[in-house]
């Protein structure tokens, strides 16, 4: 499924095979106290401004409408992308200033052409994938994701009172089944409350304690059985740990 919404970002509108012109399209990735992030830049080249516009549009609506969709069939929320910018060679962002003839006309159009194709991908890929028993959404949220090239890691806040090892195994496997698209690490928590400590480095010996008790279990790419807190080890016995759930260590 995953697959198919990375792949659908990179659908663009050709207009001309003999473009002269380049421009840099810069998508928003979120806003921060300093204001509005930006991806890296997309490299556009077409013969005018309203060439160049219409392409970073169709650019636009594709991301806007991917996240739409995939924020109704998740419990991933992803922000929707908000005005973009679009630099000429002279560093001006064009976005703000250009206007030519059935610009809001050609704007809708291109805007339910793309939400009724994402619409129809949609439908296809969910069909395709009927088959593939997914986890009840009712059970789990995803708290963050820290991906590279390599490996995806999702860490998940789960909610189902079933805690037996075979419950538990049961999810990661529907889990990676639905959302894993490469090599994969899944880690469980019992509480929202560790979601600041999940993907943090180094962690102070208060931290390690405490994500030790809430990090229930793991399966990781190359050992996809269940691993039962796996932070409670040696370590955790020495920084004085008080709540061990597995067997005595020797």
């Amino acid at each position: 499924m995953i697959k198919y919404y990375k792949r659908l970002l990179l659908l663009l509108v050709l207009f001309s095979c003999k473009s002269e012109k380049t421009y840099k399209y810069y998508e928003s990735a979120g806003t921060s106290e300093t204001g509005i992030t930006y991806k890296d830049p997309i490299t556009l080249k077409a013969n005018s401004d309203s060439e160049a516009y219409l392409q970073a549009y169709t650019t636009f609506c594709i991301s806007q409408s991917v996240s739409s969709e995939f924020s109704k069939n998740s419990n991933t929320k992803l922000n929707n992308p908000i005005p973009f910018k679009l630099i000429n060679k002279d560093g001006v962002d064009i976005f703000l200033t250009i206007n030519f003839a059935h610009k809001d006309s050609l704007e809708k159009e291109i805007e339910s052409s793309i939400k009724s194709r994402v619409k129809e991908l949609h439908n296809n890929a969910e069909n395709s994938l009927s088959d593939v028993e997914k986890p009840d959404s009712s059970t789990y949220e995803i708290l963050e994701t820290n991906h590279n090239q390599a490996v995806e890691n999702f860490h998940i806040f789960y909610k189902n009172s079933k805690t037996d090892k075979q419950s538990l195994q049961d999810f990661v496997n529907k889990f990676r089944q639905s959302f894993c698209t490469r090599k994969c690490n899944i880690f469980l928590y019992d509480s929202k409350a560790i979601k600041k400590l999940v993907t943090a480095y180094p962690l102070t010996d208060k931290e390690y304690l405490l994500l030790a008790d809430h990090n229930t279990a793991q399966s990781l790419f190359d050992l996809t059985e269940i691993w039962l807190y796996p932070l409670q080890d040696i370590k955790y016995k020495e920084l004085g740990g008080k709540n061990w759930k597995k067997k005595p260590v020797e």
